[in-house]
């Protein structure tokens, strides 16, 4: 004992007056790790005390991440918290932390616990939190988070329905708020039985209320409803499909946006399982001022990963891009990769009345980049310019993420889900073999059945990359006017009709002679159906025509001084077994047989050929130079 200070301790070195029992110069080896009684144990023994109020604790219930917060507000008396993680040591935190983030947590249950402390050692009883954290992954990279199951094709596209303009906004004299909630209610009621997968609401502000509406008006509330009111409804809070809003206000402050995002999370939306996509035309600020605000870590913690952005875009943007210098679909592709380094998640095209120039190919140079594609809007009822909205839904369901809908929601989701298909390929992310060598290229047939054909080999098509900046993107298929496909002889039911679409540029276009007639698709001996064009000297024609009642009925374009080729064309052809024969190009509907049909298109034993037109005994003529990317042919019933 000699040095030491009489203190009472058990040393025998210089002492640090403490009483306690160490021996090296600190003041506490009694289990705890502070020297200064910051964590509220101080060496005292813990006291439970259930007089003391708990913190209010809340979490997220599901987590699509690995890094999820936890967040509480505690009594005014509390003047520390302490916190643990799946059972785990407590951590003292100061009065003034009222959060946690974990990271790198595996998938499954998580239980957070914090209890308030008055020091001393003395606690409330803990709340608890149990997050699990588990990832909505069978939809695909585009819709992952969504635990709704979206429609599927038998050829593996995940392809989901967007109703259109999914509310009620009538502003007559008779028109209010309260009888346009009640109408818009109503039509989401529908759509949600109807199978939408998406409801689409449309947003202005106003004096910082949010109004669904769809066009600018001097007074929204005068007729429109509040967003508030549309949230509140206990079926919206219940449905499973997630909101994807447009934001029709062209510069909403900052201040507007957030409270915006507040209202949302507040009713319960923006979840794991239920994102919110937010949607705004490239050329307005919008998105981007929800991309600043969704960048803060410490703004809606719970909520901010359950947010998406998607730019649609007009197809006049595409051609203001053009004419500035940037190059026609250079110009386009400039724009889509700004969407992508601009951290959007989607892009959307225009695709009937204003159809986007070269669609497939921007919507697959979307696609290259990680992004999501869409379309709008699938019209509804007969459009005399734009075609039927079903012709959209069949023929793009396997290039698309989503559609927007005019079309009956039902029906486009069947006939995106169906197992019509009797040929289907797209060449986009096939690879082009090294120098030339032979390969094959993977197609689908009915009843999901895949098949695989020799390409890159004599009489075959050649396998090339369309480079970049032009109409297609990726890989193509190069027909020089002595190659085919035949793809086997695949028939409908013969009391049903065809519908054929194709991404096409007429490469050899200028090489025909007039009176010319080459084949695109055919499946045809004096039966069947094909789509085939002619040069006529002037603009050349194209004809999609059908074998019905013992005789050939076409619809037939005379090219409308468009067809060209340089650029790529989306063409549809379709009969359905009791109406006319349909021809749609780019989008709008450019002619029909002119009288209605009845009866089923012929079958036969003709394979279906791409590139020539098979004759008996197995024979080829008029073939075609050209380049094609992708093909669909289907059964089509009424």
């Amino acid at each position: 004992d000699t040095g030491d200070d009489d203190s009472g301790d058990d040393d025998d070195s210089v002492d640090d007056d403490s009483g306690d029992d160490d021996d090296s110069g600190d003041d506490d080896d009694s289990g705890d790790d502070d020297d200064s009684s910051d964590d509220g144990t101080g060496g005292w023994p813990e006291v439970i005390d259930s007089s003391i109020a708990s913190p209010v604790l809340e979490g997220e219930l599901s987590a699509g991440h690995d890094e999820p917060s936890w967040q509480w507000t505690g009594p005014g008396i509390a003047v520390l918290y302490r916190w643990s993680l799946d059972g785990g040591p407590w951590t003292s935190v100061p009065v003034t932390t009222l959060s946690y983030q974990a990271s790198g947590l595996a998938p499954g249950d998580h239980t957070f616990r914090v209890a308030t402390g008055l020091g001393d050692n003395t606690w409330s009883p803990a709340a608890e939190f149990t997050t699990t954290i588990e990832y909505f992954v069978t939809n695909g990279s585009v819709w992952e988070g969504v635990a709704r199951a979206y429609p599927a094709t038998q050829e593996g596209s995940v392809t989901a329905v967007n109703c259109h303009n999914c509310y009620s906004d009538d502003s007559g004299l008779s028109d209010t708020p309260a009888s346009n909630l009640t109408a818009g209610l109503a039509t989401i009621d529908d759509a949600i039985a109807a199978g939408a997968d998406l409801i689409e609401l449309d947003l202005h502000v106003q004096s910082g209320t949010w109004y669904v509406a769809h066009d600018w008006h001097i007074s929204f509330s005068w007729f429109a409803p509040e967003l508030a009111d549309y949230l509140a409804d206990p079926v919206l809070q219940n449905a499973d499909q997630p909101l994807f809003i447009e934001l029709k206000t062209d510069n909403p402050s900052d201040a507007e946006l957030r409270d915006l995002l507040v209202l949302i999370a507040d009713h319960g939306y923006a979840e794991n399982g239920r994102p919110v996509w937010f949607r705004a035309f490239h050329d307005e600020p919008n998105l981007d001022g929800l991309s600043t605000i969704l960048a803060d870590a410490n703004f809606l913690p719970l909520h901010r990963n359950y947010f998406r952005l998607s730019d649609l875009f007009r197809a006049s943007a595409f051609s203001a891009s053009a004419t500035n210098g940037t190059g026609g679909d250079g110009g386009m592709d400039s724009l889509i990769a700004q969407s992508f380094l601009d951290g959007r998640d989607m892009v959307e095209f225009s695709v009937a009345d204003d159809y986007t120039q070269n669609l497939v190919g921007r919507m697959g140079y979307a696609r290259s980049l990680g992004l999501g594609v869409g379309v709008w809007t699938i019209p509804g009822d007969n459009f005399s310019s734009v075609g039927w909205g079903d012709m959209y839904c069949a023929a793009l369901r396997n290039e698309v993420d989503v559609m927007t809908s005019d079309w009956d929601l039902a029906d486009c989701n069947g006939l995106v889900t169906d197992s019509s298909t009797l040929v289907y390929f797209n060449s986009q992310d096939v690879s082009v073999p090294s120098g030339g060598s032979e390969s094959t290229l993977s197609y689908v047939t009915g009843g999901g059945v895949v098949e695989t054909i020799a390409v890159n080999t004599t009489g075959a098509p050649e396998l090339i990359d369309a480079g970049a900046n032009q109409d297609f993107n990726g890989t193509m298929l190069q027909f020089d006017g002595s190659e085919l496909l035949a793809l086997g002889d695949h028939d409908h039911d013969p009391s049903a009709g065809v519908l054929v679409a194709m991404n096409v540029n007429f490469d050899g276009l200028a090489a025909m002679s007039n009176g010319d007639v080459a084949s695109l698709v055919t499946k045809a001996e004096s039966s069947g159906w094909y789509l085939e064009i002619e040069q006529t000297g002037g603009d050349p024609e194209l004809s999609f025509g059908v074998h019905v009642g013992g005789s050939y009925h076409a619809a037939t374009w005379d090219g409308g001084g468009v067809l060209n080729d340089t650029s790529a064309f989306f063409i549809v052809g379709c009969y359905d077994g009791n109406g006319q024969v349909r021809l749609m190009v780019n989008g709008e509907l450019v002619a029909s047989s002119g009288s209605d049909l009845v009866g089923g298109v012929s079958t036969n034993d003709s394979p279906i050929v791409v590139g020539a037109n098979w004759q008996v005994g197995g024979s080829y003529i008029r073939y075609m130079a050209f380049q094609v990317q992708s093909l669909l042919v289907r059964e089509w019933a009424e």
